[in-house]
């Protein structure tokens, strides 16, 4: 959504986010839409579980930002890479002050338009239909009910319900330029570089790499009750979901979510 937003000509990727956001604090002085979605902000990650497994329901993302925007930045922008959900939730504030509306609104505007079904948000106030419980694999193996928590802390970086084959459906739709221009969308999955040249793991909104020689995009997702990992080979417009009801902190189990990944995206790309 907010590529979408750049491809619309009603953001800009290198100006200073204060721009949209006249209120930040001074520290976001440097701070751009680029910075924002390849993770080179210097806006920190969650600081304690707390944060992480949040109850207070946001309306907004503008609301969400006084949880995190008055503390120091970790670094300069623009001279690493770190990742962070929060600077995301800056994102998703910006929207807001484009659209004028919440971004739970303009991202139902968003899916809607683009005739993507099956993607919302994980409103914990909502009844979702087909929406599954949640569970947490700990390190001993043992299976308890995830713990409660409210997601509108961290959109747009999480807090979306979707099967594996609607996110696909998604992800297919973005390739295909159904949603984005190939100017943009090329642009959203070239790796950015740091100040000094380095070059990050990630697009703009995606993690960017290679396997075996092709280009992968895609992400990992762990948050409360969640796991997930998403790989997409561009060039083969094939790709994995693989999502998981259950927030998987046992290392065995871990091994075994990663193994799987492994071997279905290894069946994708095994010779014909």
């Amino acid at each position: 959504m907010i590529m979408d937003l750049v491809q619309a000509g009603r953001l800009k990727l290198d100006i200073p986010i204060k721009t949209y956001l006249t209120d930040l604090p001074g520290t976001y002085d440097k701070i751009t839409v680029r910075h924002l979605l390849s993770h080179q902000s210097g806006i920190r990650e969650y600081k304690v579980p707390d944060e992480a497994f949040s109850t207070i329901h946001y309306a907004t993302s503008r609301d969400a930002l006084k949880a995190f925007v008055n503390d120091a930045l970790l670094f300069e922008p623009g001279t690493k890479t770190a990742y962070t959900t929060f600077g995301f939730t800056v994102l998703g504030a910006i929207a807001e002050a484009i659209t004028g509306k919440s971004f739970q609104s303009s991202s139902e505007d968003f899916f809607r338009r683009y005739e993507i079904n099956g993607i919302g948000i994980d409103d914990s106030l909502a009844i979702v239909q087909k929406r599954v419980r949640g569970y947490r694999v700990d390190t001993n193996g043992a299976v308890t009910n995830a713990r409660a928590y409210d997601g509108s802390n961290k959109y747009p970086a999480g807090g979306f319900t979707a099967s594996a084959k609607d996110f696909l459906g998604f992800m297919i739709a973005v390739e295909s330029g159904r949603v984005l221009k190939d100017d943009i969308l090329r642009q959203t999955w070239t790796r950015q570089k740091t100040s000094d040249g380095m070059q990050s793991p990630f697009g703009l909104g995606w993690g960017v790499s290679e396997r075996d020689g092709r280009k992968m995009v895609g992400f990992n997702g762990l948050q409360p009750s969640t796991t997930t990992s998403v790989r997409y080979f561009p060039d083969e417009g094939a790709g994995v979901a693989l999502f998981c009801n259950a927030e998987v902190t046992d290392s065995e189990a871990n091994q075994s979510f990663s193994k799987l990944l492994d071997d279905l995206v290894g069946a994708i790309l095994a010779p014909k």
